[in-house]
């Protein structure tokens, strides 16, 4: 594994109890908008699932949930403490190790990418295009860059403009179906709604 992922890994594997109580909250707008694109009872993979609280809100919801996340300590977290949803430690980059050709109904990567080299953005978007159903909802979500120079941060975290995300969509060969801002913990987000067709 890369030095820059190792170092993001541990941040994670390090930090569970704080991410889980600052920056774990349910976007219920954003999770519910992809709810109502799946069939009833449909199967979801929850990508970079960290403490596991997506994961169980769909799994209560009735959907076979499943999440994955490359952190073995916020999987344990996950196995733990959450009574709904079924967890996997799998990288990001090894979703085609694990996953069939469209067996997902629906795909949830909620700052995921984020933590990816540039160059392994449409690698992992490849993968997700390929494990999903044709027509069916994949939402990515990444932080909105407003700034021209970034902030040095301790850990591997892409920003995005738009353009740039709709290059790596397009890469990838998903179909952008709705682009929207919103705002949450004080920062934009970009809450991008594809498919493969």
């Amino acid at each position: 594994m890369d030095n820059e992922y190792i170092t993001v890994k541990k941040w994670y594997d390090d930090n569970v109890d704080l991410y889980t109580s600052k920056s774990a909250l349910l976007l219920h707008d954003q999770l519910s908008y992809f709810i109502s694109k799946l069939p009833s009872g449909g199967k979801i993979l929850d990508i970079g699932c960290g403490p596991g609280h997506d994961t169980e809100y769909f799994s209560k919801k009735g959907f076979d949930a499943i999440g994955v996340d490359f952190s073995s300590k916020m999987i344990q977290f996950s196995k733990n403490t959450r009574k709904f949803g079924e967890f996997k430690k799998i990288d990001i980059l090894d979703l085609d190790k694990y996953f069939t050709a469209n067996c997902f109904n629906g795909i949830w990567s909620s700052s995921s990418i984020t933590h990816l080299k540039k160059n392994d953005i449409v690698k992992a978007l490849k993968q997700i295009k390929r494990i999903v159903l044709p027509k069916s909802p994949v939402v990515i979500i990444v932080k909105k860059r407003t700034k021209r120079k970034l902030r040095k941060n301790k850990i591997l975290f892409n920003e995005f403009y738009k353009k740039d995300i709709q290059e790596y969509c397009k890469k990838s060969g998903l179909f952008i179906k709705s682009f929207q801002t919103f705002k949450a913990l004080n920062m934009e987000w970009f809450f991008i709604h594809t498919e493969k067709r």
